[in-house]
């Protein structure tokens, strides 16, 4: 068995991924979902940029459910390896409105293994990943809990037991599942509810226009933000060049930029040497954001609101933005609640709340929250478990040199 690439997607894909063309690589790829030979794998391509704010688009794991059950509407019609190693993929990571359902992913990804090209040394190793998974839950007389669609094994204990701290329900999140739905009804075009995502010529709609003036205006606050960003972060920008790249992420703020009211709210809690440190502003300018839909800001200004002795401290406000952050599903404000309930360790329900909520983060690609995962699992000497979830740590970029919750990227992925 061999798999199949229609070739609008593979140059777009390639355009996109080496050469930095995102404006005719995404005008491939849209043409590819619409009138192509490989559907499936076009609108999975789709989906996959827009969950991972891949090549500036926003990220928007919701948005990125339809097209991920549009990809699976066409990944089931005469299916390849690579079709069967999304399809896999979609019910192991829950990437859909289908719930998680690892039995179903083992069997793709065993049909995916089946394949003679590249495709199937990823699927046995997904594949491994999951049996190996039973077999610790079997040890344990556990079964697996399709409750989570991660990349890990996780104990079973952990979901049944998420609300199972009386002290501590007021970081008892509860997250809904859309219930499956059959595969049926293709259409051929974008799913009319998509909306453009604010971001400079990164289009996924039926009436895309690509390099028109009214783009370039429309998206100038961003255009603006790429143009700080290269002054803020190049090591051979002066000081003079960091205090003009500054101005350029107010300018975009003012046009309308998210990402740039976040940012300048990061520069005022004195992270760098560009502003001194000014909470009142920071919290000017993170309100500005949530009232622009940021998850980013609600969780950072969560976490000022918890600071002592501050003009605006507010221990409730803070609880219930980081709450709202993470209910959205922010990696770093799940990651934070693991952290809460990991430090009452004299209760051993809320060391598996904390698993849960580490598990949740990893599941939105946070290294660190499977270096945490990795730390209980060494604790519980399950040695083997604690390195499978380090090489995941590592393969998300985590660094324990680095500190991940003041990074920008941490800053300006939404």
């Amino acid at each position: 068995m061999s798999y199949t690439i229609d070739k609008n997607l593979e140059k777009g894909m390639r355009l996109l991924e080496n050469e930095g063309k995102t404006e005719e690589g995404i005008e491939l790829i849209n043409h590819s979902a619409k009138t192509g030979t490989t559907k499936g794998k076009s609108y999975f391509s789709i989906a996959q940029i827009i969950r991972e704010g891949k090549f500036g688009v926003q990220t928007d794991v919701e948005k990125s459910r339809v097209f991920y059950d549009r990809a699976a509407e066409y990944l089931v019609e005469n299916p390849d390896s690579m079709d069967y190693l999304y399809l896999g993929d979609y019910f192991n990571y829950g990437l859909g409105s289908q719930a998680t359902n690892k039995q179903k992913a083992l069997e793709y990804y065993e049909l995916a293994s089946r394949s003679n090209d590249s495709i199937k040394a990823i699927a046995e190793e997904r594949a491994d990943v999951i049996r190996s998974s039973f077999i610790i839950h079997s040890k344990k007389e556990n079964t697996l809990s399709d409750s989570l669609g991660a990349p890990h094994p996780v104990e079973s204990s952990v979901f049944n037991s998420l609300n199972a701290a009386p002290n501590n329900s007021q970081f008892g999140i509860s997250f809904e599942r859309i219930e499956p739905s059959s595969f049926g009804g293709v259409q051929d075009d974008l799913p009319t509810s998509f909306t453009t995502p604010p971001v400079a010529n990164q289009i996924f709609n039926d009436n895309a226009t690509i390099n028109t003036p009214a783009i370039d205006s429309e998206y100038k606050d961003d255009i603006l933000l790429v143009k700080a960003l290269k002054l803020l972060d190049s090591p051979a920008s002066s000081l003079q060049d960091k205090v003009d790249g500054f101005e350029l992420v107010r300018t975009s703020c003012d046009e309308g930029s998210v990402r740039a009211a976040v940012l300048l709210g990061y520069f005022y809690e004195g992270k760098t040497s560009i502003k001194e440190k000014n909470l009142e502003e920071a919290q000017r300018y993170y309100e500005l954001a949530i009232s622009r839909g940021s998850v980013v800001a609600e969780f950072r200004l969560g976490l000022l609101y918890l600071i002592q002795n501050t003009s605006f401290t507010n221990e409730d406000k803070g609880h219930q933005l980081i709450l709202s952050s993470a209910r959205k599903g922010y990696s770093f404000a799940l990651n934070y609640l693991g952290d809460c309930f990991r430090e009452k360790v004299m209760d051993p329900r809320n060391l598996s709340l904390a698993y849960r909520y580490y598990a949740l983060a990893g599941e939105r690609n946070l290294g660190l929250a499977y270096h945490n995962m990795a730390e209980i699992d060494a604790s519980r000497q399950d040695i083997e478990l604690a390195r499978k979830h380090e090489d995941y740590a590592k393969k998300l970029g985590y660094d324990a040199n680095q500190s991940p919750y003041d990074s920008l990227a941490s800053v300006l992925h939404f």
